[in-house]
């Protein structure tokens, strides 16, 4: 995971487009952003996963409804918080650009595991 979120962070460097948005990351060096950028989703993936493996909940199971709904919502962006805090040195996101990261992620991951399911590649939808 970390190797190909440093390789994309380093071919989305040569990529300005966002200039006027994010000028703190982009002053800083490509590989140092996707250092932290790695560090973060891999430490963002951790708790979510320690809590599930302590309730016995394998990947994609449901096993206390309520509770299991929400940890298969949070299982889709759970790198949000482990980014947020490891770019805070280069960038700071507001609670707002976090809340959009974080639900726009959800989205998308969901849409990609139901694409998964549909044509095999994946036991489960969730």
């Amino acid at each position: 995971m970390s190797a190909g979120v440093l390789t994309a962070t380093l071919l989305l460097s040569r990529w300005r487009t966002c200039e006027r948005e994010w000028p703190a990351i982009l002053r800083s060096h490509p590989v140092l952003f996707g250092l932290l950028l790695a560090l973060g989703f891999v430490a963002g993936e951790l708790p979510n996963s320690f809590m599930k493996r302590q309730l016995d909940i394998e990947p994609g199971g449901r096993r206390m409804p309520l509770l299991g709904i929400a940890l298969t919502i949070f299982d889709q962006a759970d790198f949000v918080p482990g980014v947020w805090l490891t770019l805070s040195p280069l960038w700071l996101m507001s609670p707002a650009q976090a809340l959009v990261v974080f639900v726009v992620a959800v989205m998308a991951h969901s849409m990609i595991n139901v694409l998964g399911y549909a044509i095999g590649a994946r036991k489960t939808w969730t």
